[in-house]
């Protein structure tokens, strides 16, 4: 796999949860009230299995790790903390040891459980559209775990330009750890087109998603 310099390379996995819930069916949400001690074998199980396969991903070259665990957004901090404080723990532990930066995204309203999330020391933790920033930013400034200056220069951008027919994305300089957004002069607008993507330019549908994750806005067509 080519390295390129000021681009990092994601390698999404499973997170434990959802994984877990594939395996058990949605039977696991009556589980963790009628015998939750049995619940947590399946979770910790798979936690174990997505270790082994991020591993594998940094092997192939992938420069973060990103935990994608959508159920978290249908279950409590209470339930969180009983289930999913320990796997989560340990697998971004594991990472870590790794050399290697790590993110936890929840679809949907995570709100509720982002303290929790945090707790589990991932090195960053990305939101969906239906989470409010500024909210979700006052928590996560407790926890370290946003790249805030860039969070308020893309908002400010927002903010001058509007939030249709373009994608912020962040750029790092060359020879920067390629996780780190860099400077804020080297936040970036990409030109989004309208019909005829032919001259290069980028399309709506290419960037929505991981400008989602990385700077926690979502941005309309």
């Amino acid at each position: 796999m080519e390295a390129k310099p000021g681009i990092a390379l994601y390698g999404m996995v499973c997170g434990p949860f959802t994984l877990a819930s594939h395996l058990r069916g949605t039977n696991i949400f009556m589980d963790m009230y009628d015998q939750p001690e049995k619940v947590k074998e399946p979770i910790n199980y798979c936690e174990e299995v997505v270790s082994e396969y991020d591993g594998f991903l940094v092997e192939a070259g992938c420069d973060v790790i990103g935990a994608v665990d959508p159920l978290v957004s249908q279950i409590s901090p209470v339930s969180f903390e009983q289930f999913l404080t320990a796997p989560f723990s340990a697998l971004f532990d594991k990472v870590r040891e790794k050399n290697v930066p790590s993110t936890l995204f929840v679809c949907g309203d995570a709100t509720k459980n982002i303290p929790a999330m945090c707790l589990t020391r991932p090195d960053g933790v990305a939101i969906d559209e239906n989470v409010d920033i500024v909210a979700a930013k006052k928590i996560t400034d407790e926890h370290g775990n946003m790249q805030q200056d860039n969070q308020k220069a893309a908002i400010e951008l927002m903010a001058a330009l509007g939030n249709k027919d373009f994608i912020l994305m962040g750029k790092g300089d060359q020879g920067q750890n390629r996780t780190d957004p860099g400077p804020l002069h080297k936040l970036q607008l990409f030109e989004v087109g309208d019909g005829n993507f032919d001259d290069g330019r980028v399309r709506p549908d290419e960037f929505l998603h991981i400008c989602t994750c990385l700077l926690g806005i979502h941005i309309q067509q």
